[in-house]
């Protein structure tokens, strides 16, 4: 997807490194200079790529999320405001109104070391109806050898907020992170207080800690990638260490693939239930089938299983999960996950088939 924005043809040049530039929907900001590429939605204010000269991406922006107006992008830096997670009030969007409102470019300047942009988002009759206070809203980043995000809100108001950042990384199971402090909220486990002894947070399943003082600095270690990448954090309250864990593939279509969870599809859908939706990826080819396997009974099954697994793929009549059977001969084992199966499958209307 980072490299298809970049091949995207230019509909206006603001600068001689900036240009404006549209996908689907959206219209988007690029920067091409020689010590970064980067590239933002106007939608959102939000932080798509980010790739100092001479390494690696830094962002993990997926290949699926769809460019529509009012959709959420999943990847990169969202912005969560005015307020992070799902709302107080039934029927308002999770994690805020801000990423998914179109902003405007305010500002911009460059230098030999970067790029400067300024965003902006004010109220209007639309976030009136959803949250009834005036603001202005501003997102500044400067973009180079590092990457700065400030917020800067105006008006009276109490609000929480999060820069919500997905980070590319080589093996997720290799991943560590440090200097997040010891005292964490597990809402992966119904919102336990735990207590991180080693000071090292690793990844080996769905993790979703609220970290309680942390660190003025987190240090992510790649060791698939062989870098680290510095978090600096300024004016938070709580660091959050998040990987949603499994991915979902459906497909009417029965097809070859290396391995059982290969992205398939052409784009994602959302079903409706924001947990679900945060902690899925779905590729698929046909909505109406996918809408179809995916519907309340199964999601609410999948998102209250005890057996772990990494992904689900359902290639026509076939179903296939990646899980953590470790000794097929062992029933202690392999009757979990063959009813893992069959709940599921028993769960998808016959109708879903025809």
């Amino acid at each position: 997807m980072i490299n298809k924005i970049f091949a995207l043809p230019v509909n206006e040049t603001i600068s001689p490194v900036i240009s404006r530039r549209q996908l689907d929907d959206l219209e988007l900001i690029v920067i091409d200079h020689p010590q970064v590429k980067a590239s933002v939605a106007l939608q959102g204010a939000h932080l798509l790529s980010w790739k100092p000269n001479g390494e690696e991406e830094v962002l993990w922006l997926s290949n699926n999320t769809p460019f529509k107006t009012g959709v959420a992008l999943r990847g990169g830096v969202p912005i969560c405001w005015p307020w992070f997670g799902p709302a107080a009030q039934q029927g308002l969007p999770s994690h805020g109104f801000a990423r998914n409102l179109p902003w405007t470019l305010e500002g911009h300047d460059e230098d030999d070391s970067g790029v400067m942009l300024t965003f902006a988002l004010q109220h209007s009759a639309e976030t009136m109806k959803l949250w009834p206070h005036e603001f202005t809203l501003y997102a500044r980043f400067k973009l180079g050898k590092t990457c700065e995000i400030e917020l800067e809100a105006h008006g009276e108001f109490e609000t929480t907020s999060a820069l919500h950042s997905y980070f590319n990384v080589g093996d997720i199971a290799a991943v560590k992170v440090s200097g997040l402090g010891e005292r964490y909220i597990d809402k992966v486990n119904n919102a336990e207080e735990g207590v991180l002894s080693n000071g090292v947070q690793t990844f080996p399943d769905r993790t979703d800690r609220v970290y309680l003082n942390a660190d003025s600095c987190s240090v992510i270690h790649d060791d698939a990638l062989n870098r680290t990448i510095d978090v600096v954090h300024h004016h938070q309250h709580n660091v959050v260490a998040w990987n949603p864990g499994p991915a979902l593939s459906v497909s009417r279509e029965a097809r070859m693939a290396s391995r059982v969870n290969k992205t398939i599809g052409q784009g994602d859908v959302q079903v409706g239930n924001p947990e679900f939706d945060e902690r899925f990826e779905i590729s698929q080819e046909d909505e109406r089938f996918t809408r179809a396997v995916l519907n309340p009974a199964v999601v609410q099954y999948l998102l209250s299983t005890p057996c772990k697994f990494e992904s689900m793929s359902l290639l026509a009549d076939h179903i296939a999960f990646v899980d953590q059977v470790t000794d097929h001969r062992d029933p202690e084992q392999l009757i979990p996950a063959l009813d893992l199966r069959c709940d599921v499958l028993d769960r998808i209307p016959q109708s879903a088939w025809t």
